[in-house]
């Protein structure tokens, strides 16, 4: 009767968080919660259906100028290509790479800066503790801690991630595969660490699925030589779009462990994207995946997420000074407003 009645009142929720979002452009945690409940009791269905009504209402731009940028030249039979490519098996594996600089500038940044330093499952997390692990630089050296993640507030005030979200190429495959206006909503960048070589829950190496927003795109950027060994992305091919089988479902928002995945999906349905840094992987992360345990050394990402709306969770986010950013992302700005809103709106100004 229990589970009846949440299957009930879960759609409820959702809905009383949709009204009250587009009311006053606010999420809630039960509204969110709802979503993520619902979405794993129809199986996916309820996000498609939402994402559907999204499209009637908020419409593609129309580029006016060649669509090029990191990935390239790419008119619309190849946008078509890569968005279908996606839309079949969840994943995209770019030929274009970021250039050398670019690389470099944002290595520099992430062994100049302090991240959040996130600790593993077994960390002792007592304030004290948890005062002198909160914030630091990583010591490639000698880790303090699995995984080390940098602010949103400060990625946004570096030239080179500015230069990234006003890359047209990738605004472009965005909004082929979202079928309407992308929004940027998630902005992040990590360092994954040997200092734990087994699956960990908080540190995202075991599987799982993203439920952030109703419908998204993450690009993925290899910042490091990556390696199975030093925490190569993993993905299962197919598992995005709902297609995650109910006896996963039934366990909520939880990570897996990779034996049970792999029963299920087979060995060979396992991507691991071992690649050289500068490597861009474009993935629908509804879709199982997880970062492989590190072995040895450690492993530097960065990633970009469009989505469909800003309705779900909240957003650890930031503010863009528009006058002080890079000239092209004052273009882009100016010309798709919608795309940066969660950045440039005093409404969504949510810090973490």
């Amino acid at each position: 009767m229990k589970r009846v009645v949440k299957f009930f009142l879960n759609p409820i929720r959702l809905l009383i968080g949709m009204i009250l979002y587009m009311v006053f452009h606010k999420n809630t945690n039960f509204g969110y919660q709802g979503m993520v409940a619902t979405f794993c009791n129809t199986h996916g269905m309820s996000n498609k259906l939402i994402h559907k009504v999204i499209t009637w209402f908020n419409k593609p731009y129309v580029f006016e100028e060649e669509v090029k940028g990191v990935l390239g030249v790419l008119d619309t039979q190849k946008i078509k290509q890569i968005v279908n490519e996606i839309e079949e098996k969840g994943y995209y594996v770019f030929e274009n790479k970021l250039s050398e600089e670019t690389v470099d500038k944002l290595l520099k940044f992430a062994l100049e800066t302090e991240a959040m330093v996130r600790p593993d499952e077994n960390f002792n997390n007592s304030e004290s503790a948890m005062r002198k692990l909160m914030k630091k630089r990583i010591n490639r050296e000698a880790p303090i801690a699995i995984r080390y993640d940098f602010i949103t507030e400060e990625l946004l005030q570096n030239e080179e991630v500015q230069k990234l979200l006003a890359d047209l190429s990738l605004l472009a495959i965005a909004q082929g595969y979202l079928a309407c206006k992308p929004k940027s909503d998630v902005l992040g960048m990590w360092w994954h660490t040997a200092f734990s070589k087994v699956e960990n829950a908080e540190s995202a190496t075991m599987y799982h699925f993203d439920m952030d927003r109703v419908k998204w795109l993450k690009f993925f950027f290899y910042l490091t030589d990556t390696t199975r060994d030093n925490g190569a992305h993993q993905f299962i091919e197919g598992s995005h779009n709902g297609n995650i089988p109910r006896k996963f479902l039934k366990r909520g928002y939880a990570r897996l462990k990779a034996t049970e995945v792999l029963e299920y999906y087979g060995e060979e349905s396992e991507i691991t994207y071992e690649a050289p840094r500068g490597t861009i992987i474009a993935e629908d992360t509804s879709g199982l995946h997880r970062g492989n345990p590190v072995q040895k050394d450690d492993r530097l990402l960065f990633q970009i997420q469009f989505s469909d709306s800003l309705f779900g969770a909240e957003s650890h986010t930031g503010r863009i000074d528009i006058e002080s950013t890079d000239s092209e992302l004052q273009k882009r700005i100016k010309a798709f407003p919608d795309v940066y809103e969660l950045y440039t709106s005093d409404t969504f100004q949510y810090k973490g």
